[in-house]
């Protein structure tokens, strides 16, 4: 079997159930946790990315070098745990430039100044491609599952669909045609240089039920835990702004087509059932985004429909 037949999701699940057999309690989450006593934990997360499926003309080097710092730090983010530090490793063919290296070195730094982290180990390799490989450590309080099993309430921030219009038009060819559009612009900002949600880390973790990180895109996100959970997702309000949906209405673009369709946008999707937090999500400006049903079956409904994603799943053959 091909991994195009299997997908990304489904060999990391194959892989935990393999590495099951001979490991303890291995699991399906955005990071991991090893233990120290009943109220610390130590946090971890790697994240790697090849620059020729991930790299897009308009970030540079050193953009790649603070994103994917950025997506690796989101995680933790996103289970109320704080980064302490990241490492660095590099792929890299031998003819590349120095100076490409340098200006990736120098975007991981300037991530790791402006929120404060200790700078881990750096290593390089030779390979074929160029290929950067991000570890993170952090601390947390309590294990926060991806999976939820009982009725709750889901939110995040507002800013889906800045990104997917950015994708769909890039992957249209029509992305310069709207350039100068503000939109457009701020989609391309969140991808070049995406920010941590620190804010968040003020949440009592022992009150929220389920989070994860959007990353890989809305749609994918949910349905994720929809799967993992065996729950019905239903998505009753857009997160995102008038501006995305001006815009959608001004190009005859869907807006729940970009709102799940994006990726990137590496803020939290928190699952809760508890008044406080939820006025707490509401003080940092998070909005409600739906609910989760028990039902013995995975969905994500939007309007009435079953939600059909793409998003940042390497391995597939098609899209769901």
């Amino acid at each position: 079997m091909r991994l195009s037949d299997v997908g990304e999701r489904n060999l990391i699940k194959i892989c935990i159930e393999r590495l099951s057999r001979t490991h303890k309690e291995p699991e399906y989450n955005d990071i991991s946790y090893l233990k120290l006593r009943e109220d610390l934990y130590i946090t971890s997360n790697i994240e790697g990315y090849v620059a020729e499926t991930w790299r897009l003309p308009f970030t540079s080097w050193r953009d790649c070098g603070w994103r994917a710092c950025a997506g690796a730090c989101s995680d933790l983010v996103a289970k109320l745990s704080r980064p302490l530090g990241a490492g660095l490793s590099i792929d890299a063919p031998r003819d590349l430039e120095l100076e490409t290296i340098l200006e990736v070195i120098e975007g991981f730094s300037e991530f790791l100044s402006k929120y404060g982290l200790e700078i881990l180990k750096l290593d390089t390799n030779e390979s074929s491609t160029t290929s950067l490989t991000v570890y993170v450590i952090g601390v947390s309080k309590r294990r926060i599952p991806i999976a939820v099993t009982e009725k709750c309430r889901i939110f995040t921030r507002p800013v889906f669909g800045y990104t997917g219009i950015v994708f769909k038009l890039y992957y249209e060819g029509t992305l310069e045609k709207y350039e100068n559009d503000s939109v457009v612009r701020k989609g391309i900002e969140m991808i070049r240089r995406p920010q941590l949600d620190l804010q968040i880390l003020n949440i009592d973790a022992s009150r929220v039920l389920a989070s994860t990180d959007s990353s890989d895109g809305l749609g994918a996100s949910l349905w994720t835990v929809a799967d993992l959970s065996k729950v019905r997702i239903i998505v009753e309000n857009l997160p995102t702004t008038t501006d995305v949906v001006e815009f959608c209405f001004q190009n005859s673009i869907t807006p729940h087509e970009v709102v799940f369709n994006g990726g990137e946008e590496y803020v939290p999707i928190m699952f809760v059932n508890d008044q406080d937090v939820e006025r707490e999500l509401i003080d940092l400006g998070y909005v409600y985004v739906g609910y989760v049903e028990p039902s013995g079956y995975s969905a994500v409904i939007y309007d009435g429909d079953i939600v059909r994603y793409r998003g940042w799943e390497y391995f597939r053959g098609c899209y769901t």
